[in-house]
């Protein structure tokens, strides 16, 4: 700016200088004037590049910020389906148990379950029990499955306020938790995942909830709390498939 004030002075002088000047000295003066003007533009060019350079490195780096806010959301929804798809699993193989141990149990059962007067099966209020259980279990699991949340929570709360203590009570309250995460309803499923740890402490579940639960505030943007359910799940259960994923999702978060 300064070399630019000079030049323009310069200019402003020639004439005066071509007059009362010789030859020689206005040419000076001439080159002088040329040299300063060459200097200007060579610094003109040279911010003309360094903005265009600065201009490429941020739109550079706009694009790295996307692409990883991409891969992020991707690792994300991959994380959320492994998890349901281990849960499931876990959940056929809990039924699976249940039938054989129900079997079991009728088979021992079957000479004291048979009435000798009227030689049938006598159904126990125990057996009743469980039948309805079961039965308002599958109900509203399969509306889970079905996306038919709004029915699925109120299956899974009529099962746990009928029977609290049931063995399928804690998995109601999973699902009751899964049902509001399905819906986009993050901080509900916070809540209820908070319940099942809380209420139900000794269920197969916990490590689950506290990954789901982590999941829920990341997608709240609650990164601190988030990092805080993963390394509580890390430090509970460091044998459970959970605490992989977990391992994983604060890799991906930048916590080593």
């Amino acid at each position: 700016m300064r070399k630019l004030f000079i030049v323009s002075l310069l200019c402003l002088c020639i004439p005066g200088l071509l007059s009362a000047g010789t030859k020689e000295e206005i040419e000076k003066v001439q080159r002088y004037v040329l040299d300063l003007q060459k200097q200007v533009w060579d610094l003109q060019e040279a911010t003309f590049k360094s903005n265009q350079q600065i201009i490429k490195l941020l739109d550079d780096l706009n694009k790295q910020i996307q692409t990883t806010q991409t891969n992020q959301t991707k690792i994300s929804n991959q994380m959320e389906t492994l998890v349901a798809e281990i849960q499931t699993m876990k959940d056929k193989l809990e039924d699976t148990n249940r039938k054989l141990a129900n079997l079991n149990t009728q088979v021992q059962q079957k000479a004291v379950t048979i009435s000798p007067d009227t030689n049938k099966n006598v159904a126990s209020p125990q057996d009743n029990k469980e039948d309805e259980v079961k039965t308002l279990y599958q109900t509203a699991y399969g509306d889970y499955q079905r996306g038919k949340y709004e029915l699925a929570i109120s299956g899974f709360q009529n099962l746990i306020k009928k029977y609290p203590q049931s063995d399928l009570a804690d998995n109601a309250q999973y699902w009751i938790s899964e049902s509001y995460y399905s819906k986009n309803n993050y901080l509900d499923a916070i809540i209820e995942f908070e319940n099942l740890i809380k209420k139900f402490p000794g269920s197969d579940k916990i490590a689950a909830a506290h990954l789901k639960k982590a999941l829920a505030y990341l997608k709240l943007e609650k990164k601190a709390q988030a990092v805080v359910e993963l390394q509580t799940l890390m430090q509970e259960f460091p044998d459970a498939d959970e605490s992989q994923l977990a391992k994983q999702q604060l890799k991906d978060l930048g916590f080593e």
